[in-house]
């Protein structure tokens, strides 16, 4: 039965990425066992009740009845009260688990795979399925108490007559099949929907970062509006209708096939069976009681399904079920500069360019670089330059020969250990309003240093290591992130792009004093531009074109460069 499919994946799911809730199976366990104790007092007490009208009870003294009675009804009102109140406190921690659990998992997932599932993706499974099934917690006890019911009133009915109780069986059985047919197109029109809203948070996303050029742009907007988000929005109107359509219909056949066997006990058997009358009464007044908790677990298949549909959406992710602590220690100033030669050796990397529908191949690359050397990676956009950037600081794994420091190579085992010597600015950097992960004592002092000499103090200010605003241009913004890669100083500095969004003034002052300075305090820096008139600056200047080394020339040789770099200059910042 799909309740039982969904219930078993989506609770399978919970138990395993909340294993950080302490006793969570024993609580899990004991809502379980309440919920269970509930259900089957219900199903006693209503036994009771039946027995009592029907005069089976005649042995028994009103006041023993009144204390089963008055007991049973105790038991049942606690055992749910526990049940209830443990799984409110369980729904709580499993979300916070949850939500920890997969940004966990985001964190320990490589870079590679993160770009390929893309923002979009991530946010959705962020905000809507995390959602969808810690909705489902607070449901599990009345799932179970209901389940609990039905299970004690099918043995009660067996009990009173096997024989009809066979016949209720196989047309419970027939009527499962049927019921199974709505449910089955409800769920593939829920996955339809849930896809879509991956799509549609895509649309948002271009609203709130496009605003400005859909703004700028009437005839655009509307367009965007009326082409791309209205389709997405009505498609995801249809399929949600369409899927409650199936769902009303699933449970409009529900009630149908609750009520059928009632009307065969009432007008039928009579006439064909011997069974008395206070069988045929009590088989009446079971089914009439089991009709609430049937409807109910039929109200609950719904959100049950989008919980199921939401746990093979984030599977198919593909994000690691284990991943190792992110505890590395942090590697002091000696120990950090402490080596003297990275090399890459036939190193490639390979991936799927969708703008250009073709796959591109950076290598075989085979470079050496040596401590306290600036090195100028240069090239064509789509060369290949961030790619090689990336594999260098350890976020790329090669798929084709190796990195090595100082003849050790980087493997799985030590590439954390590996990163911890890399600062980058990427050129779609993310600015963070505090100054995470610095152990300086005198934080704000240091920063405060790095923004007069980033010629932006005028403009921010740092307390307790937060920014009191990101609010600026686009340069000054990238000087805030230039300002947390000085505090981290790190051996080795990789630079993206940095200087394209610096007035003309500033970016003098980058390529001839902080790329100076780092030089002169040993650090080894590698700044990927199209500005050639700096490349003199650098020890040695490597382009890359169409993902293949083209040169790698010291600057003593530098009087050759000059023709060769004509036009590089011109090109706009690389995306690759």
């Amino acid at each position: 039965m799909r309740l039982f499919t969904d219930f078993k994946r989506t609770l399978g799911y919970l138990m395993r990425n909340t294993r950080s809730v302490k006793n969570a199976r024993l609580l899990l366990i004991v809502v379980f066992v309440a919920g269970i104790i509930s259900g089957l007092s219900n199903t006693v007490l209503l036994a009771l009740v039946n027995s009592t009208l029907n005069r089976g009870t005649r042995s028994w003294s009103w006041v023993t009845l009144l204390e089963v009675f008055a007991g049973l009804t105790l038991l049942l009102i606690v055992s749910r009260f526990i049940s209830s109140t443990l799984l409110g406190y369980l729904n709580t921690r499993a979300t916070l688990a949850l939500n920890l659990h997969i940004s966990r998992q985001i964190l320990a997932a490589p870079l590679r795979r993160l770009e390929e599932i893309g923002a979009t993706r991530l946010l959705a499974s962020l905000a809507s399925d995390i959602g969808a099934i810690s909705n489902i917690m607070p449901l599990l006890p009345a799932i179970v108490i209901n389940l609990a019911i039905i299970v004690g009133c099918l043995v009660y009915l067996a009990w009173l007559s096997p024989t009809l109780f066979a016949g209720l069986l196989v047309f419970m059985l027939v009527a499962t099949v049927l019921y199974q047919l709505p449910l089955k197109s409800s769920l593939i029109w829920t996955r339809l929907l849930r896809n879509e809203g991956d799509v549609l948070y895509k649309h948002y996303r271009a609203f709130v970062e496009g605003t400005k050029e859909l703004k700028l742009n009437r005839h655009r907007g509307e367009a965007y509006y009326n082409q791309l988000f209205r389709p997405t929005v009505q498609k995801m109107a249809f399929f949600g209708f369409k899927s409650s359509i199936m769902q009303s219909l699933g449970s409009s056949l529900g009630v149908l096939l609750n009520f059928l066997p009632i009307g065969v006990i009432i007008f039928l058997l009579p006439t064909i069976t011997t069974a008395s009358r206070e069988v045929l009464t009590g088989y009446v007044l079971v089914i009439l009681y089991m009709a609430g908790p049937i409807q109910s677990i039929i109200m609950w298949m719904p959100p049950l399904t989008h919980a199921s549909v939401s746990v093979g959406t984030i599977d198919a992710l593909g994000l690691p079920q284990e991943f190792p602590d992110h505890g590395v220690p942090r590697l002091d100033a000696a120990s950090a500069s402490d080596w003297n030669e990275l090399t890459l050796a036939g190193v490639t990397h390979s991936y799927y360019r969708e703008r250009e529908d073709d796959n591109f191949t950076l290598g075989p690359i085979d470079l050496k670089i040596r401590r306290g050397e600036t090195v100028y990676l240069v090239g064509n956009n789509g060369s290949g330059k961030t790619t090689l950037a990336k594999l260098l600081v350890g976020l790329y794994v090669p798929e084709a020969g190796e990195i090595l420091l100082d003849g050790q190579p980087v493997t799985d085992e030590n590439r954390e250990a590996y990163r911890e010597r890399f600062s980058m600015l990427f050129s779609d950097y993310h600015l963070f309003d505090e100054l995470l992960g610095h152990d300086l004592p005198n934080l704000d002092e240091s920063a405060k240093h790095h923004l007069e000499r980033l010629q932006i103090d005028h403009k921010v200010q740092v307390k307790d290591g937060k920014f009191s605003t990101t609010s600026l241009s686009a340069g000054q913004r990238k000087r805030l992130a230039l300002l947390g890669a000085f505090l981290e100083d790190r051996p080795i500095y990789v630079f993206d792009e940095w200087a394209s969004d610096q007035d003309p003034m500033f970016r003098d002052v980058f390529y001839y004093e902080l790329l100076s300075e780092l030089k002169a305090r040993g650090k080894t820096v590698v700044v990927i531009s199209h500005d050639d008139r700096y490349y003199h600056l650098g020890d040695r200047v490597v382009k890359l074109e169409y993902g293949h080394l083209e040169y790698d020339r010291r600057n003593d040789q530098a009087e050759t460069l000059g023709a060769e770099l004509i036009g590089v200059g011109a090109e706009e910042p690389s995306s690759v």
